[in-house]
């Protein structure tokens, strides 16, 4: 492994590990919205995540309106 690209900081957006390295190159999964990830793995989880505190976000905006349209 290169030192200078392993000493960079180059770590994947969800598990922060270092992404991988296939002769003497970063080969990281990317994103859609350019996060760079070890595997497509990772990247599967960190989309899930988003799109469990985007539902829990909406979820609790929702219940705020219906709460303030009954009062």
């Amino acid at each position: 492994m290169n030192i200078a690209v392993a000493q960079s900081g180059f770590v994947c957006a969800f598990c922060r590990k270092p992404l991988p390295i296939v002769d003497g190159r970063i080969q990281p999964w990317r994103s859609p919205a350019g996060q760079f990830f070890c595997n497509e793995f990772c990247a599967d989880d960190a989309e899930e995540a988003s799109f469990q505190r985007h539902l829990r976000g909406a979820g609790s905006a929702a219940k705020f309106k219906v709460e303030v349209s009954q009062a």
